[in-house]
């Protein structure tokens, strides 16, 4: 797994039911949409929501109608970047299918989500003992990570994991997962 398969846009509710193509999609305008807010000191979701994001994603409108017809794209948003966002899809549908982002993992098994509950009743009781938030001991998709782990399927290690986490945490959450 890549350091981008943890990116912003996959977090995005929904992200999960999309296509390689639609993900790419989803990923460019992420990137368009922070540019355009960076450059006009406004909040992303002013430059364009992510449920327009995920509308565009899910559509992949070939012109300005098929832009227009998305009921998540408020007016202005298509006045001032329909030709931008326009090209975006353009030029992710002439991408290969190797530059494209992974697909996201099949649901866990009723073992894996079994296990899954485990580690997050261990996570509550480690943070109950160090008296910090479970939370930031261990994001959930962390422990989702461990559990896949175990399983035997390839995942790169977050850097998070390493330093305190690493003995306190990650350790003691792998001899319980395997």
């Amino acid at each position: 797994m890549l350091d981008r398969e943890r990116e912003p846009y996959r977090r995005l509710k929904g992200a999960g039911r999309l296509s390689r193509r639609q993900l790419a999609v989803l990923a460019a305008l992420y990137d368009w949409r922070e540019n355009r807010a960076r450059s006009s000191d406004k909040p992303r979701g002013w430059i364009l929501n992510d449920k327009a994001c995920l509308a565009i994603a899910q559509s992949l409108p070939g012109d300005r109608d098929a832009l227009q017809a998305l009921d998540a794209l408020p007016g202005a948003v298509l006045r001032r970047h329909s030709a931008a966002l326009l090209d975006l899809v353009e030029h992710v549908a002439g991408l290969s299918d190797d530059a494209l982002p992974g697909a996201f993992p099949a649901p866990l098994p009723a073992a894996g989500r079994q296990a899954l509950k485990e580690l997050k009743a261990q996570v509550r009781e480690r943070a109950e003992q160090l008296g910090v938030a479970p939370e930031i001991l261990l994001p959930a998709a962390d422990l989702e990570l461990l559990v896949r782990e175990a399983a035997g399927e390839a995942i790169a290690e977050p850097r998070r994991w390493r330093g305190w986490r690493s003995d306190a945490v990650i350790e003691p959450l792998r001899r319980l997962a395997a």
